[in-house]
């Protein structure tokens, strides 16, 4: 079956925040946030009665956030990487 539902339009999101708040803030709370809905996910089959769309979220949340967390660290080595990272 072919997935029709429209693609949600995608936003850019411009955060000030320095290298080590970024790094222990944002990319901790979303590997954490993807691990927690992997997990969620997983335990979706433990009910008598699981929640395929529910469980499928989760998963998709999971993925996100992930990519997410690696789209920051791949900046932020880029940045400490350029001109300004250098000492």
């Amino acid at each position: 079956m072919t997935d029709t539902s429209p693609t949600p339009a995608t936003i850019t999101v411009t955060l000030e925040l320095t290298e080590d708040d970024a790094r222990s803030i944002l990319v901790t709370a979303l590997q954490e946030a993807s691990r927690a809905s992997a997990d969620n996910a997983l335990r979706a089959g433990d009910y008598s009665d699981p929640d395929v769309e529910w469980a499928e979220s989760q998963e998709r949340q999971a993925r996100t956030a992930w990519a997410l967390a690696q789209t920051v660290e791949a900046q932020l080595r880029a940045h400490g990487a350029g001109p300004e990272g250098q000492a």
